[in-house]
């Protein structure tokens, strides 16, 4: 069989908030068609709870720390891919495919981002920019019919929406089918309109993955292996920017005919530093050196296939420094705040500082912990009966086996991946530019 075409169709901020994971009164009906006709991951998870750190995995298959881009790739801020942190474009041309960029390439630039940080991942053909889904498709067609179909492609496509401010294209509230309020989030008016406007940015983005499969059926026949995800979580108070589950919580579909089958769920716990590799092994290559995560192609295919017993994650700058790591199994998740002199209730100042959720940010459930002053060092949840997170178990007796057990864990983790953590504050790339221009001026 040939090599199929590869299609990541990659959204911002979504989570899981689509009908597929329960939101039924999110209007997503080709998502649905996805999961009908393919694979539905209940339980896959981010690296990270912000763009471009979670997309640098996602799309290197290397934790955000190992692939350089530790906070958001700007040049303001200097984060870029590493030269040893080689894009799934970049693998995937050395395997002679043709390869296109529709969208932000986040993972390694901004919008004011040197022309090099783009030049490095090996895309053929690129449409860089915060565009809205309807945009980007239409020059995906228009690039797909000027093609030479003897050789296979690899198309990433990545929306603006369902980032903030949710008014992107042609975006307005959705309520057709009412309003989906997470749990840890507490009810109120604003917070429902603020909602309402978060779902017809999902619906918009639905209609841009609606375009995606006809342009797949009545195009490419059957080779085509269409991968549907985001990067992190919901963008709201203890979600976005947050180690808590609903803000590393990913939706993650394929669909792939003839080869996946059709209406299939996995139960297993999946990291999206795992999907570079899985393609690699899709595609009929081995997983080349450098990559952190694992193949779940032997999942999907009903081949032998060892699952993950934990997964990890990490935030070190979203907008402002802010270390914390975690490791998560199927039962616990344990959290290691390195700066614990912010309130337990400030998750992103990119989230709660934003107009439309001024009115909505002390309605998490949250705000009923015990010390609302600082943030603790540790903090366990038992996921089985707290699927919230909202009960930290870390000073209770009966649970410093399960403590001290995740604990080593993640030092081994990060000590495996030389998290530069352990050696001390991370500082950002154009800090350590500002100290040598400071040095430069008294030699």
């Amino acid at each position: 069989m040939d090599p199929p075409n590869v299609i990541i169709y990659a959204s911002h901020d979504t989570g899981r908030h689509i009908s597929p994971y329960g939101a039924a009164t999110v209007h997503t009906p080709n998502a649905a068609r996805v999961a009908r006709e393919g694979v539905l991951f209940r339980n896959a998870f981010a690296t990270a709870p912000s763009c471009s750190a979670s997309r640098a995995s996602l799309f290197t298959g290397r934790y955000p720390h190992a692939a350089g881009v530790s906070g958001l790739a700007r040049a303001s801020t200097g984060f870029t891919l590493t030269a040893d942190s080689v894009h799934l474009a970049n693998h995937l041309k050395r395997r002679r495919y043709r390869t296109a960029l529709f969208g932000l390439a986040h993972e390694a630039a901004g919008g004011d981002s040197p022309p090099a940080h783009l030049d490095a991942l090996q895309f053929d053909y690129r449409k860089h920019g915060y565009l809205a889904a309807g945009e980007l498709v239409d020059d995906f067609e228009r690039w797909l019919s000027n093609q030479d179909s003897s050789a296979p492609f690899y198309a990433q496509i990545c929306p603006a929406e369902t980032h903030r401010d949710f008014r992107i294209g042609t975006a307005q509230p959705d309520r057709s089918l009412g309003v989906t309020v997470p749990p840890y989030l507490k009810r109120s008016k604003a917070l429902r309109e603020d909602l309402a406007w978060f779902q017809g940015s999902i619906r918009n983005w639905d209609l841009g993955l609606g375009r995606i499969l006809s342009i797949i059926d009545s195009k490419l026949a059957t080779n085509t292996l269409l991968i549907v995800t985001t990067d992190h979580g919901i963008p709201y108070p203890r979600a976005k920017a947050s180690l808590y589950d609903a803000g590393l919580e990913v939706m993650l579909l394929m669909r792939y005919p003839t080869v996946l089958k059709a209406a299939t769920t996995h139960d297993e716990l999946i990291s999206n530093v795992d999907i570079v590799p899985t393609i690699l092994e899709a595609v009929g290559g081995s997983p080349a050196g450098g990559l952190q995560g694992r193949s779940f192609w032997p999942l999907v295919t009903a081949a032998e296939y060892q699952q993950r017993d934990r997964i990890f994650a990490e935030r070190t700058f979203h907008t402002s420094y802010d270390p914390v790591r975690s490791v998560r199994t199927s039962r616990y998740k344990y959290i290691r705040n390195f700066e614990s002199v912010r309130p337990d209730w400030y998750y992103s100042e990119g989230v709660d500082r934003h107009r439309t959720i001024r009115g909505v940010k002390h309605s998490a459930r949250i705000m009923r912990q015990s010390d609302p002053k600082n943030r603790p060092w540790e903090e366990i949840y038992d996921l089985r009966s707290d699927p919230l997170e909202l009960d930290n178990l870390a000073e209770r007796s009966e649970h410093a086996a399960t403590r001290q057990e995740l604990a080593r864990a993640l030092c081994r983790w990060m000590r495996d991946t030389d998290d530069p953590l352990l050696q001390g504050p991370i500082p950002s790339p154009t800090f350590l530019d500002n100290i040598r221009a400071l040095q430069a001026t008294d030699p």
